[in-house]
């Protein structure tokens, strides 16, 4: 943060990067849907439910 270092609350930080990605996928979700497109399933837990499944 500016070249200064910054001491945050782990549980605070960690809920942050959590909804970060939530919010990007978001962002992309609608991207794609307003060209049109379908956007493929996004939720990590179906996507971990995938992968297991191969």
């Amino acid at each position: 943060m500016r070249g200064q270092a910054v001491s945050l609350p782990f549980a605070a930080t960690l809920a942050h990067v959590f909804n970060h990605g939530t919010h990007h996928r978001g962002q992309i979700s609608a991207a794609l849907t307003a060209m049109g497109w379908r956007s493929p399933e996004l939720d990590l837990v179906y996507m971990l439910q995938q992968e297991q499944a191969r």
